[in-house]
């Protein structure tokens, strides 16, 4: 988690490893592997936990005063919608 925060990587990323993980654990579980199944499952409370903070972070920063919009206004003098030939 700090090493994606660090690096500016997707927070969306832990929580698709996470639902990757998931997928694997019910595997491991109808396996058999039941404290395999349950180890896997921390890790994948871990990573969702994780991700969920992350994405927190995100709109938290996004959302601060003087932030930059997503969509900027367009300079002024520029028209706002595009003009046909006549």
């Amino acid at each position: 988690m700090v090493y994606s925060e660090w690096t500016r990587l997707e927070s969306r990323y832990l929580v698709a490893a996470a639902l990757v993980l998931l997928a694997v654990t019910a595997v491991e579980d109808a396996a058999g592997a039941v404290s395999l199944a349950n180890l896997l499952a921390e890790f994948v409370f871990l990573l969702l936990a994780g991700g969920v903070l992350l994405l927190l972070v995100d709109h938290v920063r996004d959302a601060r005063p003087g932030a930059p919009s997503v969509a900027p206004a367009p300079p002024k003098g520029e028209p706002t919608e595009p003009t046909e030939p006549r």
